[in-house]
């Protein structure tokens, strides 16, 4: 197996060539394909797998696989371990549209945001496959959160250094504080999502692995500087906010069938950008456990 890794154009993320999943991975592959997640935060595979086997196969090569705790946002599936995103669940669970178009109603948006950020284990990645990809729409970004540290001018890198976030989970991204389009509005759909406790997160942290700072802004469940005033909170936060979702650190994937992304929770976010109803779109997941605690639980 000869496995080829070169940067994306634009310079965030890497693409992954010459991977057969057709077999067991050699170890000295895992271990490759492990250090190009870490280096690169996102890897591409194009066409990598054809199978829910084979998925599993590859996500097991950077940890164990874990479980998402919010079950009203997948489908159940024949592995425990493989999440389900269906088109047809998710018009359930919320249509939305634009005030400028209110007639195109469109569904599976979500902004950006970092997987269980509003935890103190937040997953350490996910693997994600498209199975039925929509006629229109149906991209997915990310942004590198290293990328937009390190674009933070120094005087604002030393500001922010020992400052927490307050983190509070949001079950309508409509109404988020922080990050969503004010354009957007839902039109229909209900979710029991279960209660979470808010947590503080650092605002700048450490990549466990790779010891690399990134600026730790999520932008949905975003509430607060732990300790500051609130105009002055309100006024970083949204500075900071700009600055990490600006194009500069973003990388968008057109999918195509079999097409699978793999990211690193610890140094990215990601928005789904959502597609127009009676589209079908079928994506299915993995995802990469969290073995490192960050931040803490505050007092509800």
């Amino acid at each position: 197996m000869s496995l080829q890794v070169q940067p994306l154009p634009g310079g965030i993320g890497a693409e992954c060539r010459g991977l057969a999943l057709d077999a067991p991975i050699p170890d000295e592959v895992r271990e490759q394909l492990y250090q190009a997640w870490i280096d690169a935060g996102i890897i591409v595979f194009r066409n990598g797998a054809t199978s829910p086997e084979q998925q599993l196969r590859l996500s097991r090569c950077f940890g164990e696989l874990d479980v998402h705790p919010v079950k009203n946002l997948v489908t159940e599936s024949d592995y425990p371990e493989l999440m389900v995103l269906d088109s047809e669940d998710q018009a359930r669970q919320m249509v939305l549209c634009r005030e400028t178009d209110p007639d195109d109603h469109f569904m599976g948006y979500i902004p950006w945001h970092s997987d269980l950020i509003f935890t103190t284990t937040p997953n350490h990645g996910a693997l994600l496959r498209a199975v039925v990809v929509p006629g229109q729409g149906g991209h997915t970004a990310w942004i590198d959160t290293i990328a937009a540290y390190d674009g933070l001018d120094e005087a604002l890198k030393r500001d922010i250094e020992g400052l927490e976030v307050e983190y509070r989970f949001c079950n309508d991204l409509t109404r988020a504080k922080y990050g969503k389009d004010p354009h957007i509005h839902k039109v229909s759909g209900t979710t029991n999502f279960p209660e979470f406790p808010p947590v503080a997160q650092p605002m700048v942290w450490r990549h466990p692995v790779s010891g690399r700072k990134s600026l730790n802004i999520s932008p949905l469940h975003l509430e607060a500087v732990v300790g500051m005033e609130e105009p002055d909170s309100h006024e970083l936060l949204t500075n900071l906010v700009d600055h990490v979702t600006s194009r500069d650190f973003s990388y968008v994937h057109q999918w195509q069938p079999n097409d699978m992304v793999l990211w690193d929770n610890w140094r990215t976010l990601h928005s789904a950008l959502g597609y127009p109803v009676g589209e079908r779109r079928v994506v299915h997941r993995t995802t990469i456990s969290g073995d490192v605690e960050m931040g803490r639980i505050l007092a509800a």
